[in-house]
């Protein structure tokens, strides 16, 4: 096992009821990758639980079989699969697993813990969206499910690396609102099987197989008793917004709702009840006789599922959204996005399913207040240096792992892009809600785009803060994005280059105005109205050679990044030369993974081959130009003691142009080389490549 410091975040959410703090519990008090041991008597195991497996896990019948963790050895207990897309979407054998140690054997349970759930990052290629969710979640007072890491093992073999979740059962009742506090009714809102209905809270009537559709019974389920939830949603359904708090208030925790609503929308979390109309839980508190709110499965959570929103719409999502802002756009279209929940080539419910529970709590002032207040608090706290940290860090802890899963659901290459860029994913299936429900607004297409978690979490933030002053959530976009430049000195000027100026929703607005940073800038705008373009153009006049920076600026009223910047590099050289932008790019590689050698309970290896880790198929950019126009170039790679450590592509061209440069190979100590591009006539330019070996710590195996 690895253990890292965990990074907390500290939430002061006014007005929000706490919930109980859990006792501790070794399997996540600390940041780990937790080595589990699954054992299965039966070479048939795999088709066993397959033709066991239910949606929702409804009626789960359990395997048996041993586990192992540490100094926990406990047999037989009960496993299943688990999950709906994640399982019949999953590429490979690694699926979701549910590890029940009380199954067959009472009382077999680690401090207070008896389930514990195994997603596989399913269209999550950073893997690090869902415990810090989980962590901002419990840190603004709601009852949430405990999150960490775990290596499997079954039957010796590795089976993968997943996310080790505290399953929302009896126990956790008991660990989250206190010692005899489990005896009430525990739902869980999901999707119905075809896809076509929702846990809305919307009123069926009073056969309680209605709800059994969309609702799961957690608990006291041999009495067929849904009188209580039947009452909460004709609550909820039927009583007008100007009565809504007088009713609501003594029957639930509203706090709970408002604080999880919030906490969906800052963090995108459309696979949510404001989205897609499931995973949550609700839960009748018998100490306050009130329904609490309790999240789950936030696997794609920060814009990875999208309700057929844009990457750029998801960025900008309104403060107070449902999926209803978007179904009378598509209601009667096949492929429509939740709010009819179309399965492929299906027909859309004749009306599209509301959200009243959250939809009304926004039209009653005090509570539309309370919202907004909770909603500021959890922004304070979602700073994107702060939120990315934690992300990279949890990515570090897990890289080894990751590197050595031969099941994964993503590449290598996915895995270390998906903090900086967005991930295009193949979809395995068209199984529902894949298709129409991912970013792009795809409808049954083949792929879809996860957003990169840095830029996504930054753009959030800086629409969010524009929307709680009063502000507008658009954004003005040019592309390219920066701009490199190169002259001789004293020579002629080099030829101008266009910027295209978009917003992001296609609005028109005015751009009749420019300003440049310098005297040796100019720019120039074309039709005075969005989208336009903006001629931008340098001059050699009174410059000696050197590199000069700068910025144009576009001001485009109501838009967040008001004004527009492009950052313009103009390099003047003293003879005719190959330009190039940055002059150095530096990587990191995971030097050295966990400890081989006996692993807890003398099973398998302290981790995944315990090897040198890497960073295989990072990739980024330089841009190359040339003085005098544009030239054929060639590159070079110079690297005498890690020669096939990286590659450029392409290695040959024409100026202007952006070359990629890509770490190849898995890295035991640092690297060190040199990529040159040369022209005939012109004097060559390089950049320095750097490859460092990270030694990660090597930790203890949990004994």
């Amino acid at each position: 096992m690895i253990k890292v410091s965990g990074l907390l975040f500290l939430f002061f959410a006014g007005g929000i009821a706490l919930a109980q703090t859990p006792p501790p519990n070794p399997l996540f008090d600390q940041d780990a990758v937790q080595q589990i041991n699954l054992t299965f008597q039966r070479a048939d195991w795999f088709q066993e639980l397959t033709n066991n497996y239910t949606p929702n896990d409804s009626g789960v019948t359990y395997v048996q079989a041993s586990f192992s963790w540490g100094s926990y050895q406990f047999a037989p207990v009960g496993v299943s699969f688990t999950g709906t897309n994640s399982y019949n979407d999953a590429a490979t054998n690694k699926v979701p697993f549910r590890i029940k140690l009380d199954a067959f054997v009472s009382g077999q349970q680690i401090s207070g813990v008896s389930t514990v759930v195994l997603n596989n990052a399913w269209d999550d290629p950073s893997f690090v969206r869902e415990k810090p969710y989980y962590e901002f979640a419990a840190s603004a007072g709601l009852a949430t499910p405990r999150s960490n890491f775990a290596a499997l093992y079954i039957n010796g073999e590795y089976w993968g690396l997943y996310i080790l979740d505290e399953a929302v059962d009896r126990n956790f009742l008991t660990n989250h609102f206190g010692s005899g506090n489990d005896t009430d009714n525990l739902y869980k809102g999901h999707l119905s099987a075809d896809g076509t209905q929702a846990a809305t809270f919307a009123y069926l009537g009073s056969d309680p197989t209605a709800y059994a559709a969309i609702w799961e019974k957690e608990t006291n389920t041999d009495a067929n008793d849904w009188t209580d939830l039947m009452a909460l949603c004709r609550l909820i359904d039927q009583t007008p917004a100007s009565n809504l708090k007088q009713a609501l208030d003594p029957v639930m925790d509203v706090n709970s709702v408002l604080t999880a609503l919030a906490l969906d929308n800052v963090t995108a979390n459309l696979d949510s009840y404001a989205g897609a109309g499931e995973n949550f839980y609700i839960y009748l508190d018998p100490t306050t006789n009130l329904w609490e709110w309790i999240p789950w499965n936030p696997a794609l959570a920060f814009g990875a599922y999208s309700d057929g929103l844009t990457v750029q719409q998801l960025r900008e999502l309104a403060i107070e959204w449902t999926v209803d802002s978007i179904a009378s756009a598509f209601a009667g279209t096949t492929g429509a996005p939740p709010g009819g929940f179309t399965p492929p080539g299906g027909t859309p419910p004749a009306n599209p399913m509301t959200r009243p529970l959250a939809e009304k709590l926004w039209q009653v002032p005090e509570y539309a207040q309370q919202y907004r207040t909770i909603y500021q608090n959890l922004l304070n706290q979602f700073q994107p240096s702060s939120v990315v940290a934690r992300m990279a860090a949890l990515q570090t802890l897990i890289s080894p792992y990751v590197a050595q899963d031969t099941q994964d659901l993503v590449t290598q290459q996915q895995f270390y892009q998906s903090m900086t860029r967005d991930i295009a994913l193949s979809a395995s299936s068209t199984t529902f809600p894949t298709a129409g429900g991912f970013p792009g607004g795809t409808t049954g297409a083949a792929s879809t785009t996860i957003p990169g978690l840095q830029p996504f979490v930054s753009d959030r933030v800086l629409s969010l803060n524009a929307q709680l002053s009063g502000g507008t959530a658009l954004r003005a976009i040019t592309s390219p994005g920066s701009l490199l430049f190169a002259a001789v000195a004293n020579g002629a000027n080099p030829a101008p280059q266009t910027v295209a100026l978009t917003l992001s929703d296609a609005t028109q607005v005015s751009t009749d105005s420019v300003a440049t940073s310098d005297a040796w800038l100019t720019a120039t705008v074309g039709s005075g109205t969005s989208p336009d373009t903006i001629t931008v153009s340098v001059s050699t006049s009174g410059l000696t050679a050197g590199t000069y920076t700068g910025s144009v600026m576009i001001p485009v009223a109501n838009t967040v990044n008001n004004p527009a910047v492009i950052p313009v590099t103009f390099v003047v050289t003293q003879v005719p030369s190959v330009v190039v932008s940055p002059a150095s790019l530096t990587f990191i590689s995971l030097g050295s993974g966990p400890p081989t050698g006996p692993g807890p309970g003398g099973g398998p290896g302290g981790g995944p081959g315990g090897g040198p880790g890497s960073l295989p198929g990072s990739s980024q950019t330089f841009q190359v130009t040339s003085t005098g126009g544009p030239a054929s170039f060639f590159t070079t790679i110079s690297a005498p003691n890690c020669s096939s450590a990286f590659s450029t592509n392409p290695s040959t061209g024409t100026t202007p142009t952006s070359i990629s440069v890509t770490a190849n190979t898995i890295l035991a100590s640092d690297c060190t080389g040199t990529i040159t591009v040369w022209a005939t006539g012109l004097a060559s330019a390089s950049v320095n490549v750097t490859i460092t070996s990270l030694q990660l710590p090597t930790g203890s195996i949990r004994e």
